[in-house]
């Protein structure tokens, strides 16, 4: 079984983008539905989709760890694991 790499650069932090030019701290959890990845990204407290191109974006969470509730782009979450 060959491994290769989808999405992320390798270097911890944040940014959205296709392949290597995304950047990840500290995924933890994986999920699918079929089509899209999800992952929770607990050094950004955030959980990422991940289309069939590797292309990332921000699924819910704003940026910092928290605790609230609101739009998917305003919510606060704390070091996500599972989904």
């Amino acid at each position: 079984m060959d491994v290769s790499t989808f999405a992320g650069s390798g270097s911890p932090g944040y940014g959205e983008g296709t392949g290597m030019s995304a950047k990840f701290d500290t995924p933890w959890g994986i999920a699918t539905d079929g089509s899209k990845l999800y992952v929770t990204e607990q050094g950004n407290h955030r959980i990422r989709q991940l289309d069939g191109a590797g292309t990332s974006s921000t699924l819910v969470g704003a940026s910092g760890p928290g605790y609230a509730d609101g739009s998917a782009a305003s919510a606060r979450l704390k070091t996500p694991t599972g989904i």
